[in-house]
């Protein structure tokens, strides 16, 4: 698994809370972070399967053009 710089800093908030406050706002505050980044995720990886599906059909079609140009 590869960590960004955003999982780096939310680990070190995660001990400013741990430090501060204690555990349970630690857990609480790593739990929504990696939450809403499994959400962000998946909202682009949707996104990219998008486009891969737009640029075959583009693909497909430019195909089928040269193709009846190619039969005139």
């Amino acid at each position: 698994m590869k960590f960004s710089v955003f999982d780096y800093i939310a680990g070190c908030a995660s001990t400013f809370f741990t430090l501060q406050y204690g555990l349970l706002p630690s857990a609480i505050f790593l739990t929504v972070y990696f939450v809403l980044k499994f959400v962000v995720n998946l909202r682009l990886s949707k996104r990219e399967r998008v486009e891969q599906l737009a640029e075959g059909m583009a693909k497909r079609q430019r195909e089928r053009h040269a193709h009846k140009s190619d039969g005139n």
